[in-house]
């Protein structure tokens, strides 16, 4: 979400004894619906805290920003671990199935930069067994989803990991529905030319693991996938 303002939003902790600031008005809120004049009291820091403060000033505005530690661990219901060497943690976690599809790109840079054997790594230590699929060209195309699809059928996986960027995170979920239900992908697409058929069989669960910074699709339930048309000119 994009939130514009005309003064900078920044993250204020009240309680009941420190009422909350109005936004560069000096003011604050007493929260009955009215504002008193005097300045806010300085805030305590609470003893456990490990965030710092810096000062942050506008030409008329000094206010003081939380710089926090970039880490989280989030579940929406999609669970997200996120920081530096996550990946190292993979084995920890609860898997969804004993024999993984590995979806990777058709490029170099997954196998060149070592994430698919720390990938594997982790996976065997966890005690599953591991294919690869590395079928996924940029912006995945419909072929792309039933090479895939086709893979884990015949080697019996029962989840996949995406491990890429965008392309293989998008390929990835179609890949997850196409492996379970009979059909061509466009029969369950719900815009477009999508014939918007429900999906009868449970897809496939999905592990996310992102190697590029992108649009987020490690935590959605959408995807692009083109399919190609051939198109005929009669002279």
């Amino acid at each position: 979400m994009e939130v514009q303002a005309a003064v900078p939003v920044l993250p204020i902790f009240a309680t009941d004894e420190s009422p909350r600031e109005i936004r560069g008005t000096g003011r604050r809120d007493t929260g009955n619906g009215t504002s008193a004049g005097r300045e806010r009291p300085a805030a305590r820091r609470p003893a456990s805290s490990h965030k710092k403060e810096t000062d942050y000033d506008t030409t008329s505005l000094k206010l003081k920003v939380m710089v926090t530690n970039c880490n989280y661990d989030m579940f929406i219901p999609t669970h997200v671990l996120f920081g530096a060497g996550m990946l190292n943690r993979l084995g920890e976690q609860a898997l969804p199935g004993r024999k993984a599809l590995i979806v990777i790109s058709n490029g170099k840079s997954t196998r060149a930069n070592g994430y698919l054997s720390r990938a594997e790594e982790q996976l065997h230590r966890a005690g599953v067994e591991t294919s690869v699929f590395d079928g996924v060209s940029p912006n995945p195309t419909v072929a792309n989803v039933n090479a895939g699809a086709r893979t884990a059928r015949e080697r019996g996986c029962d989840f996949l990991v995406a491990l890429g960027g965008g392309s293989v995170m998008d390929c990835t979920k179609a890949i997850a529905v196409m492996a379970t239900n009979d059909g061509d992908l466009w029969d369950y697409v719900p815009i477009g030319s999508g014939k918007g058929q429900p999906i009868r069989v449970k897809p496939l669960p999905i592990v996310a693991i992102t190697t590029t910074a992108g649009t987020g699709s490690e935590t959605d339930n959408s995807g692009v996938s083109l399919r190609r048309i051939l198109l005929k000119r009669h002279s």
